[in-house]
Order: structure tokens, then sequence, then C-alpha cells
């Protein structure tokens, strides 16, 4: 879609801005067909585990908690990414439910083995007649592997999401990417990859791909004298000093 503004300065910024977001998106390319390549792995190699790995999993579980909301995250409350929910409005993270009473609609059920570790989610917001819909934590080193998948009343299983948390020797998330899948073709891919700095968090790289469109984006940081994220950029951008307010309060 071409945009004409009255002013002309205004057009040249917007053209500029189209020409760099050409150009970001074979950055956007690379780093997701890598990263395609780990989720075809990961694919291959629990394709048919679904329900064993579900079983043992399951049986592992020694805590549960609820909570609601967070539902166009994923994993909710404890999605890795850490600031998703800051650059998408209306996407809250959810909260831990202290309780569960009659009038409790809890969106998800969280499973901890006995270090306190979690590794079974039950999307209950997504539960149908004859499907449930789970994600199972695999703890590998330095990373996570989140494995999504329906089952049904007779045990079949379908995987339709892998994701992948990937930390550093402090225990900060370097990157997070999540593959959906349609009849074991992954069609959308996004991919967050963070940087730090003696602050915290200094940036983020989102590169998305949905069927052969690839999209790329800068989020750069800025935190406040108490140490959590203020304000941030976003490359490419049309305005040079166009910034967004963080209104979450988060230290990373």
């Amino acid at each position: 879609m071409n945009i004409n503004f009255k002013n002309p300065q205004f057009n040249k910024l917007y053209q500029d801005y189209i020409t760099r977001q050409k150009s970001l998106s074979i950055i956007a390319k690379d780093k997701i067909n890598s990263s395609l390549k780990r989720l075809n792995k990961i694919l291959d190699a629990y394709q048919y585990k679904c329900k064993a790995l579900y079983d043992n999993i399951s049986a592992r579980v020694n805590k549960k908690e609820y909570a609601i909301k967070g539902e166009y995250l994923v994993r909710g409350y404890y999605c890795p990414s850490p600031i998703k929910d800051i650059i998408v409005g209306n996407s809250p993270r959810g909260k831990i439910l202290n309780r569960i009473t009659s009038v409790s609609k809890p969106t998800y059920e969280y499973g901890f083995d006995a270090g306190d570790n979690l590794i079974l989610v039950k999307y209950i917001y997504l539960d149908g007649f004859d499907k449930s819909n789970y994600e199972i934590l695999l703890h590998q080193d330095n990373c996570v592997i989140g494995i999504f998948f329906t089952l049904d009343g007779k045990g079949n299983t379908e995987i339709r999401a892998i994701n992948e948390s990937t930390y550093d020797n402090q225990n900060r998330i370097i990157s997070f990417v999540n593959g959906y899948l349609d009849e074991n073709d992954f069609f959308e891919i996004e991919q967050e990859i963070y940087s730090y700095d003696e602050s915290g968090l200094k940036t983020t790289e989102l590169c998305r791909c949905i069927e052969s469109a690839y999209t790329y984006e800068l989020y750069t940081f800025y935190h406040n004298s108490d140490g959590d994220l203020n304000e941030y950029f976003v490359e490419p951008r049309m305005f040079p000093d166009q910034k967004y307010k963080v209104n979450i309060k988060r230290k990373v």
C-alpha cells in the first residue's frame, strides 16, 4: 500500500521507513531460517512421543498453580518473553490465583516438579468437548523446550506449536523462538533475541515470519533510577524521536 502525505518531508520519512523495513526483512529471514532448522529437529525428535512424555511428566507433578487471563501470551503468566506484554497492547500476563473458588475461571493450570521447575501447562481456556491442550516443558542444560499439543479422549496427540527458550550462565533469557504448525509444517515463527548491559535488558530483536513474509524490529530499552524498564525506541521508525513509555513496573 502506497501512502502519500501532503507534507513532502513526511513523504521522505515514510519512503525511508519502507526502504529500511525491506532491508531489515533480510536479517529476519536469515535468523528465522536458522531457527527453523532447530525447530524441525525438535519436531522430528518428539513427534511421536507426546503421549509418553505427557504420562511421564504428569506423574512427576508435585505442585499445581492456577492463573486467570494471559490468553494472548505463550504460557500466560509464565510466558518466557520478558517484554511481550509491554510491546503488545491488551495482552496482560494474567495473575496467579491464591485459591480456587466456585466463581474462579482459571485459564491455565501449571504443574511443577519437586525441584520447583515448571514442567506441564494445561491451556484450560482452549479445551474443547473431546480435546485438551497441554504444553510439556523439557529442561535441557541452558534451554527449555516447550511442546504444545492436543490430546483427545482416545489418547491421540497432535503437536500444534514448539518453542525454545535459551539462557546464559546468569540465567538470563537470551532467545525465545516459537513456531506454530499445520500438518507438521511451520507456517508462523516468531523469535526474540535479547542483549544486556550493566542496567539490565538493553535490546530485543524481534523477527517474524508468516508464510513467506518476514519482518524485523529492534527494540532498545532504557531504565529509570530504580532499575525498572522506563521507555523504549523501535527500529525501523518513521520519526527519529518516536519513543514509547513502559507502563508496567518490571526489572529485567
